[in-house]
């Protein structure tokens, strides 16, 4: 069923929320189009946005990112997340990987 959480409200979110540690937002299918900035996130899920397609991360101390179900994503970065030490794309539709932007 999802969540009615949108690209707006993700900005929110992020703009509003300085000690953020942990961001849920799974089948959330109103999300497009996503940029975290966020000093304290450590864990980011956003599993089963299948409409999500553009997501730029920026989160230091950033560990782990779930993004299993998101066959819509066509450009990931996350050069501002030294720490990352796990990322899940699991059940990513054929040339996922080969076609895509990831930096």
């Amino acid at each position: 069923s999802g969540t009615s959480l949108d690209n707006e409200g993700l900005a929110e979110v992020c703009s509003n929320c300085p000690s953020l540690r942990s961001l849920l937002a799974r089948d959330c299918p109103k999300l497009t189009a996503g940029r975290l900035a966020a000093e304290k996130l450590r864990l980011v899920s956003f599993a089963k946005c299948r409409h999500l397609e553009f997501l730029e991360v920026i989160a230091t101390q950033l560990i782990s990112l779930d993004l299993g179900e998101c066959g819509a994503l066509h450009t990931l970065s996350t050069c501002g997340c030294p720490s990352l030490r796990e990322v899940n794309l699991y059940h990513s539709p054929d040339g996922l990987l080969s076609q895509n932007q990831w930096s």
